[in-house]
Protein backbone atom coordinates (compact mmCIF):
# COMPACT_ATOMS: atom_id res chain seq x y z
CA UNK A 1 0.00 0.00 0.00
CA UNK A 2 2.80 2.33 0.98
CA UNK A 3 4.74 1.78 -1.77
CA UNK A 4 1.92 0.88 -4.88
CA UNK A 5 -1.30 3.28 -4.14
CA UNK A 6 -1.53 6.31 -5.76
CA UNK A 7 -2.37 9.03 -3.31
CA UNK A 8 -6.40 9.04 -3.04
CA UNK A 9 -6.48 5.35 -4.63
CA UNK A 10 -8.86 3.07 -3.30
CA UNK A 11 -8.23 -0.63 -1.17
CA UNK A 12 -10.32 -3.35 -1.33
CA UNK A 13 -10.68 -4.31 1.10
CA UNK A 14 -10.61 -1.14 2.97
CA UNK A 15 -11.42 -2.47 6.71
CA UNK A 16 -10.11 -5.69 8.43
CA UNK A 17 -11.40 -7.05 11.29
CA UNK A 18 -9.31 -9.77 13.06
CA UNK A 19 -11.32 -12.50 14.98
CA UNK A 20 -10.78 -15.33 17.15
CA UNK A 21 -12.83 -18.59 18.62
CA UNK A 22 -11.84 -21.80 20.03
CA UNK A 23 -12.29 -24.44 17.32
CA UNK A 24 -12.70 -27.77 16.93
CA UNK A 25 -9.84 -29.80 15.07
CA UNK A 26 -9.93 -33.04 15.47
CA UNK A 27 -9.24 -33.98 11.59
CA UNK A 28 -6.02 -32.13 11.56
CA UNK A 29 -5.60 -33.94 14.85
CA UNK A 30 -6.15 -37.30 14.00
CA UNK A 31 -4.46 -37.29 10.77
CA UNK A 32 -1.27 -35.65 12.53
CA UNK A 33 -1.53 -38.26 15.05
CA UNK A 34 -2.91 -41.39 14.38
CA UNK A 35 0.65 -42.03 11.80
CA UNK A 36 2.48 -42.21 14.59
CA UNK A 37 0.49 -45.49 15.88
CA UNK A 38 2.67 -47.84 13.19
CA UNK A 39 5.43 -46.14 11.83
CA UNK A 40 7.25 -49.46 9.57
CA UNK A 41 5.18 -51.68 12.33
CA UNK A 42 6.59 -49.69 15.41
CA UNK A 43 4.54 -47.44 17.46
CA UNK A 44 5.77 -44.44 18.02
CA UNK A 45 2.28 -42.34 18.99
CA UNK A 46 4.84 -41.26 22.53
CA UNK A 47 6.72 -39.35 20.24
CA UNK A 48 3.42 -38.38 18.04
CA UNK A 49 2.00 -37.02 21.02
CA UNK A 50 5.13 -34.58 21.86
CA UNK A 51 5.18 -33.22 18.60
CA UNK A 52 1.36 -32.94 19.33
CA UNK A 53 1.88 -31.25 22.32
CA UNK A 54 4.55 -28.40 20.44
CA UNK A 55 2.24 -27.99 17.50
CA UNK A 56 -0.16 -27.42 19.61
CA UNK A 57 1.05 -24.36 21.44
CA UNK A 58 2.49 -22.63 18.35
CA UNK A 59 -0.32 -20.01 17.41
CA UNK A 60 -1.44 -21.40 13.80
CA UNK A 61 -3.37 -19.95 11.00
CA UNK A 62 -5.77 -22.53 9.16
CA UNK A 63 -9.17 -22.14 6.99
CA UNK A 64 -12.00 -23.41 9.26
CA UNK A 65 -15.63 -23.70 8.80
CA UNK A 66 -18.40 -23.00 10.87
CA UNK A 67 -19.25 -26.26 12.27
CA UNK A 68 -15.75 -26.22 13.86
CA UNK A 69 -16.74 -23.07 16.06
CA UNK A 70 -16.73 -24.01 19.33
CA UNK A 71 -18.15 -20.91 20.77
CA UNK A 72 -19.03 -17.47 19.11
CA UNK A 73 -16.48 -15.78 17.04
CA UNK A 74 -15.07 -12.59 19.05
CA UNK A 75 -13.25 -9.41 17.55
CA UNK A 76 -9.79 -8.50 18.51
CA UNK A 77 -9.56 -6.13 16.94
CA UNK A 78 -10.95 -4.11 13.17
CA UNK A 79 -8.98 -1.18 11.77
CA UNK A 80 -8.61 1.36 8.09
CA UNK A 81 -6.29 -0.28 5.58
CA UNK A 82 -5.61 3.32 4.35
CA UNK A 83 -3.85 4.26 7.58
CA UNK A 84 -2.91 1.43 9.71
CA UNK A 85 0.81 1.46 10.36
CA UNK A 86 3.40 -1.84 10.90
CA UNK A 87 3.77 -1.09 14.09
CA UNK A 88 0.69 -0.92 15.00
CA UNK A 89 0.03 -4.53 13.55
CA UNK A 90 3.18 -5.80 15.00
CA UNK A 91 1.55 -4.80 18.42
CA UNK A 92 -1.73 -6.24 18.56
CA UNK A 93 -2.46 -7.93 21.53
CA UNK A 94 -5.52 -8.66 24.01
CA UNK A 95 -7.27 -10.67 26.13
CA UNK A 96 -10.52 -12.48 25.40
CA UNK A 97 -13.29 -14.81 27.48
CA UNK A 98 -15.02 -17.22 25.24
CA UNK A 99 -18.15 -19.24 26.34
CA UNK A 100 -17.94 -22.99 25.58
CA UNK A 101 -21.51 -23.29 23.03
CA UNK A 102 -20.88 -27.20 22.01
CA UNK A 103 -18.35 -30.07 23.50
CA UNK A 104 -15.25 -30.76 21.15
CA UNK A 105 -11.42 -30.67 21.52
CA UNK A 106 -10.05 -27.21 21.63
CA UNK A 107 -7.52 -26.25 19.20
Amino acid sequence: RDRCLKPGGKMFPSRCSIMACPVSMEAMRRDRMDCWKDVFGLDMSPLGEQLAVQLFQTPMVDFVTPDQFLSTPLTLTDFDCHNVTEEELRTISGQMAFVAEKQGDCA
